[in-house]
């Protein structure tokens, strides 16, 4: 009995652990404040400020309607890992880890 009582809380911690980090993907950090998938593309703006880069995938066919599709990619400090960020309609959908990093030119 002892036996399947340790192994349930380990299975259980290890499930946690896993709701936990998925949660933690599907945010974003700018300043004191995080974005989350639903956002707007204005409130991640105004928010976050200005993305490095954007990428209009313009319309494309979902289901039976058009859907406008772009890309937001924010540059970190170095070490830390890009954020790419997609929006259907205005509205954000995934964040997704870019590439680590690798700039030296921050100036804070």
């Amino acid at each position: 009995m002892f036996m399947y009582c340790y192994k349930f809380s380990i299975g259980l911690l290890f499930c946690t652990s896993l709701i936990s980090h998925s949660v933690y993907a599907d945010t974003l950090r700018c300043g004191s404040k995080l974005i989350k998938i639903g956002d707007s593309t204005l409130n991640v703006m105004l928010t976050c400020g200005e993305p490095t880069y954007k990428e209009d995938l313009s319309s494309h066919q979902e289901k039976h309607h058009s859907v406008k599709v772009e890309r937001f990619l924010y540059m970190q400090p170095k070490g830390k890992f890009h954020k790419i960020l997609e929006f259907h309609d205005g509205v954000l959908i995934t964040i997704e880890n870019g590439p680590r990093s690798k700039r030296t030119d921050w100036a804070n």
